[in-house]
């Protein structure tokens, strides 16, 4: 906890006073590449491991310090589970949020806030976040009351799990055109989505007149189209209108779709010194080790594989947009609300927005291990699997939608995905139809399925119904019954915030094995019966037809089950009667 208890808090409180009063920032950027003579390769500090495992001890030491000065009444505002979907509720608009503001806060409080929020940034981006925290009063006194709710102290502080130097943590700082999203796993850290705007992007009445908060990145990427030949900017202009908005929003995951504009490799050293700058003007808002630490893996990926876009005006003053997208980051850059005076940016990462691939990764190298504890199991952690089927999916989902409206979804394993072809006759006769759309995928456990999920399989579809089975890998890998139960629950809840309108038909785990006494009919009961109680939650409907598929005696015969656990056409034709009258009912 060493470093931010050393700190005398007026030094925190003074750095804020002077951005609230008018800090002026400029384009001076502490930046590597523009240093470079011509054909030089980009030379930077490196963070090792051991300083990223600092930045992180120093953010958690800064959450502590800051969670010990709060009442019991706070603490319980401010704190949630790592688990909790809040840590993914974000957004860069004036709204009523969770967490605790500054003006829940005294002025003690308010200055381990302020250490707290710099924990994570460097001198630069903490100057420039707490300046557009102030530019809300200066909308106040524009708005005059007339717009939508604006006060400089409107902005929340959250934490998600533990603090500690190797827990398993998150942390929020956001609020109007500010939204910093922060991972922390086993003395990792890695930051996204990281959100800086600015409205108005240049002040032009009272004391404050001519500030820029965000000049660099605006006079950057002029700077960078400008100096493209008449070629290339062609190929890096993608659209004479800029967007209204940056094209990923407040989306959960970054999907720009494939890169556009013109790629690095045909740039000039010139140009790509140019496109460099601009890129760590981004990256260098985080506190050194983490912009160090998201550098590196850009050079690593290729800094010829980044392409730069541009949609919109060349010139100041008018709507423009650009966009830096490489294999393992996106940078948004949006200017035209307000008559182009109004200003949103975004870094994402490819992977790692909230800590996806660095959790994936802690999960899979302590999934065995019983002494280390977690607050999520890996059949509840998104894990990749079978890319290449969900973008096919993706593609049957594109046809299919020319058919007419998908009313019906069918999620699953591989006894789902067997509805293409033991199941085929049954499934036309029956399901056809409703232009259903099959996602399951032979092998698939909870934590697949989460993962195709979370990449858009049925983002923006409207179904009437959704059918689901899942659970019977996670048992037969070795997963215990609880985490299974648990991947199921994830799975349906998932299913509920991606199609909210649908009604969910939860089946229960088929049985498997010849014999009623076989181990897995046991697990699998105790499955069942917790399931079943999420009957009656998030629109689900739960139904166990198991019993349909055996005999007086419990055994699963072959005519059925030839495996004796995926069904042949006597089996789906058993599943399609014991399901039909509760789709019927769905599908009304």
């Amino acid at each position: 906890m060493g470093l931010f208890r050393k700190q005398p808090l007026w030094r925190w409180q003074r750095a804020a006073a002077a951005a609230f009063i008018g800090l002026s920032l400029s384009a001076s950027v502490p930046i590597y590449a523009h240093d470079l003579s011509d054909g030089a390769t980009t030379v930077r500090p490196q963070a090792d491991d051991a300083a990223i495992a600092r930045a992180a001890a120093n953010m958690a030491a800064a959450a502590m310090n800051f969670w010990d000065a709060l009442t019991p009444e706070l603490q319980a505002k401010a704190g949630f589970p790592f688990t909790d979907e809040e840590r993914f509720n974000w957004h860069f608009i004036p709204r009523e949020r969770k967490g605790i503001t500054w003006n829940d806060m005294n002025p003690a409080q308010q200055a381990l806030a302020h250490a707290f929020l710099a924990s994570g940034l460097s001198q630069r981006g903490y100057e420039q976040a707490v300046t557009i925290m102030s530019l809300d009063q200066i909308l106040k006194d524009i708005e005059k009351g007339k717009g939508p709710r604006r006060d400089p102290n409107n902005y929340a502080f959250s934490i998600f799990g533990t603090p500690g130097a190797h827990n398993t943590w998150g942390w929020r700082v956001e609020g109007h055109h500010l939204s910093l999203n922060f991972t922390i796993s086993n003395g990792r850290t890695e930051a996204g989505p990281v959100f800086f705007g600015s409205n108005p992007a240049e002040v032009h009445e009272g004391p404050r007149k001519g500030l820029r908060v965000l000049a660099a990145e605006d006079d950057l990427g002029h700077e960078l189209i400008n100096a493209l030949d008449e070629g290339q900017r062609k190929k890096a202009i993608f659209e004479t209108t800029a967007p209204k908005e940056i094209i990923t929003g407040n989306s959960r995951k970054a999907k720009p779709g494939p890169p556009v504009g013109i790629p690095a490799s045909e740039l000039n050293p010139q140009q790509k010194k140019q496109l460099m700058t601009l890129v760590e003007n981004y990256a260098y808002r985080l506190r050194p080790e983490l912009a160090e630490q998201d550098l590196a893996k850009i050079d690593k990926a290729g800094v010829e594989n980044i392409h730069f876009a541009w949609a919109g005006a060349l010139q100041p003053g008018e709507g423009h947009y650009y966009r830096i997208h490489g294999p393992t980051f996106l940078v948004e850059f949006d200017d035209t609300q307000n008559n182009a005076n109004h200003i949103h940016t975004v870094w994402r990462d490819a992977a790692n927005d909230f800590g996806e691939d660095l959790l994936k990764e802690h999960y899979t190298e302590n999934a065995n291990n019983p002494a280390h504890g977690h607050d999520l199991p890996r059949s509840c952690t998104p894990e990749v699997k079978n890319p290449e089927r969900h973008v096919a999916f993706m593609k049957d989902r594109e046809a299919l939608e020319k058919q007419g409206p998908i009313e019906l979804i069918f999620e699953g394993d591989s006894i789902t995905d067997g509805w293409r072809w033991g199941g085929k006759k049954v499934f036309d006769e029956n399901y056809k139809k409703y232009h259903t759309f099959n996602t399951g995928i032979g092998g698939d456990r909870t934590e697949h399925l989460l993962y195709r999920l979370n990449e858009g399989e049925i983002d923006g579809l409207h179904p009437k119904a959704v059918m689901l089975m899942i659970g019977t890998n996670n048992l037969g890998t070795g997963q215990s019954v609880d985490d299974t139960i648990a991947g199921v629950t994830a799975v349906v809840k998932t299913i509920h915030e991606k199609v909210p309108s649908a009604k969910i038909l939860l089946l229960g785990v088929f049985p498997r094995g010849n014999r009623a006494d076989d181990p897995f009919r046991a697990k699998i009961k105790r499955v069942n019966e917790a399931i079943s109680k999420l009957n009656g939650q998030d629109n689900v409907t739960y139904l166990d037809i198991g019993e349909k598929f055996l005999e007086p005696d419990g055994t699963l015969p072959k005519s059925i089950m030839p495996d004796f656990l995926h069904p042949n056409a006597k089996g789906y034709e058993i599943w399609a009667e014991a399901v039909q009258p509760s789709l019927d009912e769905m599908l009304k």
